[in-house]
């Protein structure tokens, strides 16, 4: 008697394996530890811990692409202040530290 395989999308898989899902299915490079990263500011693909192994669904991984792709950066953030002032109006030169012009 034949047994059913399991179709891909039942399996989890753990951290590593579900970077290589996502470099071979996706061509989305992300190193295991990114993933970890990712995991503990809520910002990467959903997961479930079984004995405290996280596991990943593929097609939780399939959508996390689809939704992280899609997510438009139209512009680079704007400061208040130029970056190489110091508060206060003072520039730093090096040597010693100059007043701005007003």
């Amino acid at each position: 008697m034949k047994r059913a395989r399991k179709k891909r999308r039942d399996v989890l898989l753990r951290r590593w394996q579900a970077s290589a899902y996502l470099e071979e299915e996706h061509g989305l490079r992300r190193a295991p530890a990114t993933l970890a990263k990712d995991a503990c500011g809520n910002a990467g693909p959903p997961f479930r811990y079984i004995n405290r192994i996280p596991f990943y669904w593929p097609a939780g991984l399939d959508n996390w692409v689809k939704t992280a792709r899609s997510r438009s950066r139209l512009r680079a953030k704007k400061y208040d202040q130029p970056r190489n002032r110091r508060p206060g109006g003072r520039i730093s030169t090096g040597a010693g530290m100059m007043r701005a012009p007003p």
